[in-house]
């Protein structure tokens, strides 16, 4: 899982193969204040399919809990061609604040 903090562009370091999928991770617990999460947004390349999308959820990695988490399954078409590609997660707050988590994936 991604550890965003809401300044630097989270990059995902893995390679994901054509017709796979992988979870993306996105926590907030360090950039939500005393705000609230209202709304949630994954932009992913054409063609590509989530699902599964979970908002505003503990999550427990490596031992550890990471609270307002939003999490979506991502699934990279047969025949998509090899590059890099981006995924955003947009999340917005009740105090008007718009934060975009940004992840960088290698298609082998």
């Amino acid at each position: 899982m991604i550890i965003y903090d809401g300044i630097n562009k989270a990059v995902f370091n893995e390679k994901i193969r054509t017709g796979k999928s992988d979870v993306f991770s996105v926590t907030w617990q360090d950039r939500i204040g005393s705000a609230s999460m209202v709304t949630s947004t994954w932009d992913i390349p054409a063609g590509w399919t989530k699902s599964n999308e979970l908002t505003n959820v503990s999550v427990v990695e490596d031992g550890e809990t990471f609270t307002n988490t939003n999490r979506a399954l991502i699934t990279v078409p047969i025949g998509e061609a090899p590059g890099r590609y981006q995924i955003t997660n947009n999340q917005t707050f009740d105090d008007d604040r718009d934060l975009p988590a940004i992840f960088f994936v290698v298609v082998a």
